[in-house]
């Protein structure tokens, strides 16, 4: 007697994708601190960081974190968290851009 055959379910699964938190660091160093960075997201497997080295005073570099945010929020992928990462002892104007 033969076996009969399973019906397959034709309905689309739902999305399974695990959706990461999209995060920018923003750093005072150009080279050092953007790779420590990386090198510890793509240690930790996290996908979504993105770190970027201005090279400039803190002012500056909240500024540049603004405009960055600012433009993947209009390109329609905003990111989640937004840190800015600089020395503090070494700059007059960290009262100004930490506010």
């Amino acid at each position: 007697m033969a076996r009969r055959k399973r019906r397959t379910d034709t309905r689309r699964k739902e999305k399974t994708r695990d959706v990461r938190p999209r995060v920018l660091v923003v750093c005072e160093g150009e080279k050092t601190e953007p790779y420590y960075f990386q090198d510890r997201a793509r240690h930790y497997q996290l996908s979504g960081v993105k770190a970027v080295g201005t090279g400039s005073d803190p002012k500056t570099l909240v500024e540049r974190a603004k405009a960055e945010r600012n433009a993947e929020a209009r390109l329609g992928e905003p990111y989640d968290q937004v840190y800015c990462v600089f020395d503090r002892d070494e700059h007059d104007q960290f009262d100004d851009a930490s506010h």
